[in-house]
């Protein structure tokens, strides 16, 4: 819940705020924050004919699978590091 878009800051010209200033009066502790989820990437499964003509990744009945567990996008060698250390584990 650390990255909750209620919780999520902007700099801008040194100063700090609330991405979404229409919730900042209303922040509540994090234990009581709705569960949201990042996209990872992993996999998509899209109708070629939806994504020509909507242009999106997500349609009014996009389904998910949760993965309930660490991942690590390879994309640096400091990603290839850190899961290296995962796997030490």
């Amino acid at each position: 819940m650390k990255n909750h878009p209620f919780k999520q800051l902007s700099l801008k010209n040194g100063l700090i705020s609330y991405v979404d200033k229409s919730n900042a009066e209303k922040i509540i502790a994090r234990q009581q924050l709705e569960r949201t989820y990042i996209r990872n990437g992993i996999v998509y499964a899209i109708k070629a004919d939806f994504l020509k003509k909507q242009k999106k990744l997500l349609g009014e009945k996009s389904g998910c699978l949760v993965i309930d567990r660490e991942i690590v996008n390879i994309d640096t060698e400091d990603d290839f590091k850190r899961l290296s250390e995962i796997l030490k584990k």
